[in-house]
């Protein structure tokens, strides 16, 4: 029965077809899914968007305008007309009545999703998945399976995904780095580590995703294989007159390892929706000095814009604050990963044309294990295993005089 399991195996999505794909960005947030499907020329016929946040809805419908602006060819005003209004706001409303009232015959449907975090971080409660927040995970996968459901009684391809969420295998509580993570594994398959830094964005942002766009393996390979582009650095994108703190130690695995001791800063620590985060406060590796003022700031909602990816101004939608943008922004997904994480699926795509061969996808193993067990994704079924293998194991400790900065992941 397709609404008691998800199909993880891989689709080679038609994405590049004249009726254009139909995109739905459940948590929406910024819309990252959008930017990254527009950003490789996909013409996007139909958006739908759903976010209980007032603020992530107003920035979003000003991101609309822009992209539409931007994309005249791939995203008219019509396709996102119903962008708000198609599905309820909040995810847990959203029924398989809703779905097969919004599938048409023969439509390639992508979803694009991050489910809350909250209680997975480990800036957060720690509950994991039995938290208030990030137990909405249980509402994503029942509704991604509806959808497949729906699509498949609709003549439509498999519908294709995008998922992502924070690195909470590395969770000092064994709930959520060990059970938690194994049962999401079990689900939804190996998910790959990917750090914004390393596709040159000014901020790391270490997140995994889990896709049915191409396997974990070869995503992973490609990923590892690439090297971010010299001489990016934070001080290019920041405002006049202001200046990224000295870098006083190396960045260490499982982070990019862009930042090296006595050279310019390459990234930010990973920005957070709050503000007070320990690694941004005066005198810490995320500060900004303002020579306007003469005192240490936090990065403003334009320098988070673009460190992020996104262009800017993308936040600036009127009657939201400064505040409220940042907060957007803490929450998002790193428009550049999203647009490396989609090129690397179409190459595979473009290279493997028989991407739906269940012998040929579901089947691979992992590459040999190398210097770091950080940097190879676990496969499902050796998730349980190797979690109780790491009990007890945290990340890198704390360089002498810095806090531990697995607490602002």
């Amino acid at each position: 029965n397709h609404c008691h399991y998800l199909s993880t195996c891989c689709q080679h999505m038609i994405i590049h077809t004249p009726s254009g794909i139909l995109l739905f960005e459940p948590f929406g947030g910024l819309g990252a899914g959008l930017e990254m499907a527009l950003r490789h020329g996909i013409i996007v016929n139909r958006y739908v968007y759903s976010d209980t946040s007032p603020v992530a809805r107003q920035v979003m419908e000003h991101r609309l305008t822009l992209l539409s602006a931007r994309y005249p060819g791939q995203l008219h005003r019509t396709a996102w007309a119903g962008a708000f209004t198609t599905l309820p706001m909040d995810v847990h409303a959203i029924t398989k009545q809703h779905l097969q009232h919004m599938v048409g015959a023969g439509e390639q449907w992508l979803l694009v999703a991050g489910w809350q975090c909250e209680d997975l971080s480990l800036a957060g409660s720690g509950k994991g998945l039995r938290g208030d927040k990030s137990s909405s995970y249980f509402t994503l996968v029942s509704m991604l399976k509806d959808l497949q459901a729906v699509a498949d009684m609709a003549g439509c391809p498999p519908p294709a995904y995008v998922l992502e969420n924070t690195t909470f295998q590395y969770h000092n509580n064994p709930d959520v780095s060990q059970v938690d993570y194994a049962a999401v594994c079990l689900e939804l398959g190996t998910p790959v580590e990917i750090d914004a830094a390393r596709f040159g964005s000014r901020a790391h942002r270490l997140r995994n995703f889990w896709t049915n766009l191409a396997t974990p393996v070869k995503l992973a390979a490609a990923v590892q294989k690439a090297k971010r582009e010299a001489n990016l650095l934070v001080d290019q994108i920041l405002e006049h007159g202001r200046t990224a703190s000295p870098v006083l130690s190396n960045d260490r695995l499982p982070w990019y390892p862009c930042n090296i001791t006595g050279q310019p800063r390459a990234a930010l620590p990973t920005l957070v929706a709050f503000g007070g985060s320990y690694a941004f406060r005066p005198g810490r590796a995320g500060s900004i000095w303002d020579a306007n003022v003469q005192q240490y700031t936090e990065p403003t909602a334009l320098e988070r814009e673009l460190a992020l990816g996104y262009a800017a101004g993308d936040t600036a939608a009127p009657g939201v604050s400064e505040f409220e943008r940042r907060q957007v922004l803490g929450r998002c997904m790193d428009a550049n990963t999203m647009a490396a994480l989609l090129g690397i699926c179409e190459a595979w795509q473009n290279c493997y044309p028989d991407m739906n061969s269940t012998t040929a996808c579901c089947t691979a193993e992992l590459p040999p294990p190398s210097h770091s067990s950080f940097i190879h994704p676990i496969p499902a079924v050796q998730a349980a295993s190797i979690a109780e293998q790491k009990l007890g194991q945290t990340g890198p400790s704390p360089t002498a005089g810095e806090k531990d900065p697995w607490l602002d992941p």
